[in-house]
Formats: C-alpha cells, sequence, structure tokens
C-alpha cells in the first residue's frame, strides 16, 4: 500500500449523501477489451446508437460481448493484508496494514447451450496478467432492473475469468456451468450506475447473429 508523503495537513472531510446507492441482483455482463474503453461520455453510454456498431463487429477489437443472464452472482468483500501482530516483529505488537486482497467472484448458468459456453470459454484468454500485470479483459455489470454498472465510463478489471464444466443433478434440477473471476480490491473506487434511456440492457444488448 502506497503513501504519497508528506500527507495533507488536515483530514479530507467526508460529507454523506442522503441516496442509497447499492448494486442488487447482478444478473448480466458485458465484456470488452480494457484497452479499447467503449464511452467518452456518459450520454453516449445511455443511448442504443452508441451500443449497436459494438454488438455487431465480431472479429473487431472493439466488439463488446454481453453474456447470457446469469444467477446466484456474489462479490465478497475484501480481507485486509497485515504483517506481524502480538509478536516481536513490529512496534509493540501493533500489527501492520499493507492493503486489502483481491476478490473473487462467482456466479452460475442455468442450462447453458454447449455452444455458447464454447464462446464463453474463449473470453479466458483475454483475462490472464500480461506482462505489465494487466488484464485485458474488462466488463460492466447489469442488474435485474437494467441499471448497467461502470467504473469511470469504462469497465472493472477481470483476472483469471473461468467457465467450469456442466453438472446435472438429475429430475427437477438446472444445469449448472459456474464461473468465477477474480478483481482487484478497489474495484469499487470509482462505481458509478447509468439507466439506458431508450433501451432495456437485459433485451436489448446482445451480438448479432
Amino acid at each position: 500500500m502506497f503513501v504519497d508523503c508528506p500527507l495533507p495537513a488536515s483530514l479530507t472531510p467526508v460529507i454523506p449523501i442522503d441516496c442509497p446507492f447499492r448494486l442488487d441482483q447482478i444478473v448480466k455482463m458485458l465484456f470488452f477489451q480494457r484497452s479499447h474503453g467503449p464511452f467518452a461520455t456518459l450520454a453516449s453510454m445511455k443511448l442504443l446508437a452508441t451500443w449497436s456498431p459494438m454488438l455487431a463487429s465480431p472479429g473487431d477489437e472493439t466488439t463488446v460481448v454481453p453474456t447470457p443472464i446469469f444467477a446466484n452472482l456474489v462479490i465478497p468483500d475484501s480481507a485486509g493484508k497485515f504483517v506481524g501482530g502480538n509478536d516481536n516483529t513490529t512496534f509493540d505488537g501493533v500489527p501492520e496494514y499493507y492493503g486489502d486482497t483481491p476478490v473473487t467472484i462467482t456466479g452460475e448458468f442455468k442450462n447453458l447451450q454447449p455452444a455458447t459456453k464454447v464462446l464463453l470459454d474463449a473470453l479466458s484468454e483475454y483475462s490472464f496478467p500480461s506482462a505489465v500485470g494487466k488484464s485485458n479483459l474488462a466488463a460492466m455489470f447489469v442488474n435485474k432492473d437494467g441499471v448497467i454498472f461502470h467504473n469511470n465510463l469504462n469497465g472493472f478489471d477481470i483476472y483469471n475469468y473461468r467457465i467450469g464444466s456442466r453438472s446435472s443433478q438429475g429430475l427437477y434440477t438446472p444445469d449448472l456451468n459456474k464461473f468465477s473471476f477474480d478483481m482487484k480490491s478497489d474495484w469499487d473506487k470509482a462505481l458509478a450506475s447509468v439507466v439506458p434511456t431508450d433501451f432495456d440492457a437485459l433485451v436489448d444488448l446482445v451480438n448479432a447473429a
């Protein structure tokens, strides 16, 4: 954890905003290459005309890949990384805080078509850390009400994306393909939301056939 010294002369005031902010149930993701973040303004993100070319351009580096609807997405909270504590390695035995750990997100697709699973698998190779330590896979989230969550007009960096093999429990149960990926502990530092103006993010954001 880097500290930019000298510290400011005063503490930064925390001014409460009397309006709740919550993700609610995330049911869809919009993948794209991090090096080609698609939006310049919030206004453009609200319009289907901005999205349509990126949904209809397979093979282009600007392509956006929406997922099918999924269930049971869980984003856990991060955990602090500490050195020492109640021993001789730190002053007076007080632990030293060195930032937070990355988080592993999990979810599951139900009754996924095998061909779709193969296409989702192909996203994995973009999510491995590169020589500069960065993944080139980013994603925005869409909740059950069609609200899109973004990271300062871009996507959240996605690491180690994987989708598992199909599991089946037989009668009266759905087949499941569970998936997971990692995000850095500060993934929500610039978290923001946008409500589309002229489209339904759950229905209208699909790749062209």
